[in-house]
Formats: C-alpha cells, sequence, structure tokens
C-alpha cells in the first residue's frame, strides 16, 4: 500500500540493478533498492535458502528429476508453506496469523518473531564459524591500519592467485578497500568486513653482506673479522683495473735446478726456488679429454609379440 512502510528489495550487484538503484518510479511506489556487497559472496540468503528448499522438495516430489509443469511446482510450494518451522508455526501460519488447521485467529506479533529469530541467528554465528573453520577455531579478528595490504577468503580461484588489495579506511568492524594490481591502484572502492581480510606477511629480512679488506687494521672491537685472508662477498660488478691482465700462465714452484733450460733467477723469490713456465707433470693439471667418450650399452628385451619379426 502506498501509506505502508517502505519495501526493501535487497538484489545482487547486477549492471541492470545498479541502474535501478535511483529510480524515480520505484521511490513513488515505496521501493527502495538494496545493493549487495560485491566482496559477499552471500549476499542474499534469505531468498538463496528458500530456493535451496524449493529445489530439495522438487528432488523429493520428482527423484528422477526432469522437467516440472506448474502444476508440479505449485504443489511443491504448498508443501513448504504447511511446514513446521523453529516457532512452532508455518510461513502460511505466520502470513495469515491463522490456524492452517482450524482456521482460528492465533495471538502472535510479527516483532517478536522477527526479534526472537534474529537472536537465534545471532547466538549461532560463532558455532557456525568454529565448524566453518579448518582447524576447528574461530576466525580472529585482524588489526588493520591503512596502508596494509590484504587478502580476502572469499578470493577463491584455482586457475590464478588472489587479488591484493589496499587499506584506505578503518570503521570498527568494516574497512574500504581498491584492488592494488602490479603498481596500480584501481579506483574502485570495496566494503568488507575486517574478520575477512588477512594481511599480505611482510616479515622479510634482507640477507647482509659483509665486504672485508685483505689489508688487516688494528681495532680494539671483538667483532672484527679474524686475521687471514678474507674474500669480498660484493653484489656490485668488479671495479676495473688499470693495468692490462696477463694472460693465466701455469707457474710451478720448485726446488733450485742449475741444468734446467728455462733456468732464471728473480730476486723477489728465495734462493731455493725458482719459477718455471713448463707444462706441468700429470696429476698437476687435468688435460683436455679429447677420446670420444663410449655410449653406455645395453641388452634389449623386445615383447613376445614381435619375436617373430627379423631385426636388421
Amino acid at each position: 500500500p502506498l501509506d505502508g512502510p517502505i519495501a526493501v528489495v535487497r538484489v545482487d550487484p547486477a549492471p541492470g540493478f545498479i541502474a535501478l538503484k535511483d529510480d524515480s518510479l520505484l521511490k513513488q511506489l515505496l521501493i527502495n533498492i538494496e545493493i549487495g556487497r560485491v566482496k559477499n559472496v552471500n549476499k542474499n540468503p534469505v531468498a538463496e535458502k528458500a530456493i535451496q528448499e524449493l529445489e530439495e522438495e522438487l528432488l523429493r516430489q520428482e527423484p528422477g528429476g526432469g522437467a516440472i509443469n506448474q502444476l508440479d511446482l505449485s504443489i511443491a510450494i504448498a508443501r513448504l508453506n504447511a511446514r513446521i518451522r523453529f516457532s512452532g508455526l508455518s510461513s502460511r501460519e505466520l502470513w495469515t496469523q491463522r490456524s492452517q488447521f482450524t482456521h482460528e485467529q492465533l495471538p502472535i506479533l510479527d516483532r517478536d518473531i522477527i526479534v526472537a529469530q534474529h537472536k537465534k541467528r545471532s547466538e549461532n554465528h560463532s558455532a557456525s564459524s568454529m565448524s566453518k573453520h579448518k582447524s576447528g577455531k574461530s576466525v580472529s579478528t585482524p588489526s588493520l591500519n591503512v596502508g596494509d595490504l590484504v587478502y580476502l577468503y572469499t578470493d577463491k580461484d584455482k586457475s590464478r592467485a588472489r587479488n591484493r588489495y589496499l587499506v584506505v579506511s578503518v570503521d570498527g568492524e568494516w574497512c574500504h578497500i581498491k584492488k592494488f594490481v602490479g603498481n596500480q591502484l584501481r579506483s574502485t572502492s570495496y566494503k568488507a568486513k575486517v574478520k575477512e581480510c588477512y594481511k599480505v606477511p611482510s616479515d622479510f629480512t634482507p640477507a647482509t653482506f659483509h665486504s672485508y679488506s685483505s689489508v688487516d687494521t688494528p681495532s680494539d672491537d671483538e667483532n672484527d673479522p679474524p686475521e687471514g685472508p678474507s674474500i669480498p662477498l660484493t653484489l656490485s660488478e668488479p671495479a676495473t683495473r688499470d693495468t692490462p691482465v696477463e694472460p693465466d700462465i701455469p707457474i710451478l714452484i720448485g726446488t733450485n735446478d742449475e741444468h734446467g733450460p728455462d733456468h732464471h733467477e728473480t730476486p723477489s723469490q728465495p734462493d731455493n726456488t725458482h719459477i718455471s713456465h713448463e707444462m706441468p707433470s700429470s696429476g698437476t693439471l687435468a688435460e683436455p679429454f679429447t677420446q670420444e667418450q663410449a655410449r653406455p650399452k645395453r641388452t634389449s628385451k623386445p615383447p613376445r609379440y614381435l619375436e617373430d619379426y627379423v631385426r636388421y
């Protein structure tokens, strides 16, 4: 009726319903379109539960399945409306406030039924969340701040990874997030519960690389590197040398031999040593392998159905 309260219709965020949100004709008829949250999988649980019950009733009526006509649908809906609910009354009795057997007036108030049903569902939330959680524990509320990167529990897809979202505002148990793809922050803002989000793990400790100089400097600090040859561990490219680099020549240090053909002494070497540019003996440096490596051989056992064939 036009003099009654506003009728609220909860719908999915489809483009057709979004266009009707501010429709002037619906406002004149006292009809308000309520758009469900995009990130909420169960946007209209009452309607979805009713459709599920109707599907189950149709399966009881026609176990083999198949198409149904208007008469079968009317019978299934009539059985659902006559079924006794949690309050001891059926849907038809709650709607007409009369007994479905004697048609007598029932002393009930809609407000009391609504409050009792809401209280029962609120008390069942904790048990429902524990049963749906893998570990059997209730989901804890994370501490979110503006600028945190979060994931959503409902974003489940086997073909790709979860989307990341940036928290732009926090208001009690609700928060507004924006999708963060690569280096881009999308303009569309989504409203979600804090319990539906969890932070992106960001506890990363970068590896530290120490570079020690080959020259030992005196220090009184106990944490100085030990004495001895040190190897610089740096991630940067090595510095360019000003002097040309000579090719690698094998150098042998042996005993003094006056009859050696390439014998020569250097002032920096001791008297009992000399530098030789001769090729080392076997075992000092690995000689290049020139022979062709033999391929492994194994005996083949053909199947029985190939025994009649001649192999070449």
